[in-house]
């Protein structure tokens, strides 16, 4: 029995109708929407294979309901699996109420108010009509699609949890290795000469490093080190807040064409979503995961970098910033993150490098650890953890998992953040 049809199985029971029915489309349909717009060489049998498929027609769908960071939706992935969740949704649209708490098999810090919530946001969005015509649409664009399911999907993202896109929309090449070599160069849209010459100089002295530049595609900072970078023959990668039908800003269309044929061009929504505010802060968390650091060239007190440096910071990469003269607007907000700690000053592109590269000289290091040293640092979460934490993790005493960590902290792999302890570098 087909993984649809157990769905059907399970609809049936709701008093529902089989999924692929309500969605008026044939299994064979469905792989023959989703086949052209994956680019992985897939695995398997031909069943194997066609799953892997409605897995990834499956996460389109689903992508058309949320807006980005939505927890839910990729919790509820997690949970049942693509096609499962996707089923649950339709059969709550059907019958409200009929997605519970005891349907999810794993443990949750999710409430039945959060799943009552995320129904109510995603029922004025499922439409039928509406998934078929993005799969269409994202064929004629020549767009792949991408979830953490292929080689080609950016590591880092995983970090995110499950505030992870469920899937990106893609042109050019993701397997660009981003999350061990890329630098995010972001910045003011209104760049003044001083921000142009210093971007240019960084963007140039990272492609001849071999170092993917990544940002945002917008004027100013943006447009100039995707130039820059391109310039010299380097790599540079731009991450949309919209869909790919229609890049943003319009004026930089051309630039961002450009991009997606040496380089790569993505967004975590589908054609049709047009940028918002609130779209551009969450794209922002998509530029920190995939870079191993961020730098900040020109930045007002409330601009939009600010939040990109947050993110990575949080993330436990690198973060750096660019002074300017005092007088200047434009570097507030470079300021106040070197004077908040919160980034180390940069003033040329060697120390750029440096800074880049210092990530890297701590996974040679990691080689080098003792077996219990390593089993604290892999103890360590994401987010952080306190001492006691760590200590059960590890499975060791307490005063042997301090005496690890100062050793952790000498060697600048490891740092106390109020009561928790932080990852240093690049994913550790």
């Amino acid at each position: 029995m087909s993984r649809w049809q157990c769905i059907y199985e399970g609809l049936i029971q709701l008093g529902s109708h089989n999924l692929l029915n309500l969605l008026d489309v044939s299994e064979g349909r469905a792989i023959e929407l989703i086949r052209p717009l994956v680019r992985e060489s897939l695995s398997g049998d031909a069943g194997d294979i066609n799953q892997q498929l409605l897995n990834r027609f499956a996460l389109v769908c689903l992508s058309n309901l949320i807006e980005p960071g939505d927890r839910v939706a990729k919790e509820l992935c997690w949970q049942l699996g693509e096609q499962n969740a996707l089923a649950a949704v339709a059969a709550a649209v059907i019958r409200p109420k009929s997605l519970t708490l005891n349907s999810l098999p794993k443990p949750t810090v999710l409430k039945q108010l959060d799943l009552d919530a995320a129904i109510e946001r995603w029922l004025p969005r499922f439409s039928v009509k509406q998934f078929r015509h993005c799969l269409e649409w994202l064929a004629r664009l020549g767009c792949a699609v991408y979830s953490d399911l292929d080689s080609a999907w950016p590591e880092g993202l995983n970090d995110l949890e499950f505030h992870a896109p469920l899937t990106l929309y893609s042109f050019g090449d993701l397997n660009l290795n981003l999350e061990k070599s890329s630098v995010a160069i972001v910045g003011s849209r209104a760049a003044s000469p001083y921000g142009r010459w210093v971007t240019k100089d960084f963007c140039e002295e990272l492609a001849d490093a071999q170092r993917p530049v990544v940002s945002g595609g917008a004027f100013g900072i943006d447009a100039i080190a995707h130039q820059s970078t391109m310039a010299v023959g380097g790599k540079t990668v731009a991450v949309m807040a919209g869909g790919l039908d229609q890049f943003y800003p319009v004026g930089n269309a051309s630039l961002v064409n450009e991009i997606k044929t040496t380089g790569a061009v993505f967004a975590e929504v589908p054609p049709g979503f047009a940028p918002t505010k609130w779209r551009f802060l969450q794209r922002n968390r998509l530029i920190a995961a995939i870079s191993s650091a961020t730098v900040v060239v020109e930045a007002g007190y409330r601009s939009g970098s600010i939040n990109t440096a947050n993110h990575a910071s949080e993330l436990g990469r690198e973060v750096a910033a660019v002074p300017g003269p005092v007088s200047s607007s434009s570097s507030l907000g470079c300021h106040e993150l070197i004077r908040s700690g919160r980034a180390k000053l940069v003033s040329s592109s060697k120390q750029v490098l440096e800074l880049v590269e210092s990530t890297f000289q701590i996974d040679d290091f990691e080689e080098r650890l003792s077996p219990d040293q390593t089993r604290v640092l892999d103890s360590i979460a994401k987010s952080g953890s306190s001492e006691n934490a760590i200590s059960v993790r590890a499975g060791m005493s307490l005063i042997q998992c301090q005496i690890t960590l100062s050793f952790l902290e000498l060697e600048g792999l490891a740092v106390r953040n109020n009561l928790k302890w932080m990852r240093t570098g690049r994913n550790l």
